[in-house]
């Protein structure tokens, strides 16, 4: 079936950010998880891991993905994408801050990688940010 350019590019819009959103949280709650070895799950529970795996999977297929990009008006659907994106790299950010704020008589064996980990977090959710600027652009480029 022959798709409008418009909705091949919110349908795209739409998988990047979901996907850049689920692999964010993914790798910080893997990096949190060996952070408190042995004790994996203590900050990041595996019903969280498998919410975001699923709504990977569903994002993933076709139709689900082209009833949203339909739905949702292109301005409407780079504007949601941009606030959950400046939103979840705010929140690094700030989280990154406090991690390098403690003093080092307070950073126990356990909080050791957090500095570390809230580092790779922000860069992580920055390239999502950055694929997710490239794609909004690429959707209202095409915006009939």
């Amino acid at each position: 079936m022959n798709e409008p350019k418009n909705l091949q590019s919110k349908c795209n819009l739409l998988r990047v950010a979901v996907w850049g959103q689920g692999l964010g949280m993914l790798i910080s709650g893997a990096f949190l998880m060996v952070e408190d070895a042995p004790e994996i799950f203590l900050r990041f529970s595996p019903w969280r891991v498998l919410l975001i795996v699923v709504c990977l999977i569903v994002i993933s297929m076709r139709k689900p993905s082209t009833y949203l990009a339909r739905g949702l008006p292109v301005w409407l659907l780079a504007s949601l994408v941009l606030i959950v994106s400046l939103s979840s790299i705010l929140l690094y950010l700030v989280s990154t801050l406090l991690a390098y704020d403690i003093p080092d008589m307070f950073i126990t064996s356990r909080m050791q990688y957090t500095q570390i980990t809230s580092l790779v977090s922000l860069l992580v959710f920055s390239a999502a940010l950055v694929l997710n600027l490239v794609f909004v652009n690429r959707a209202l480029r095409v915006r009939q």
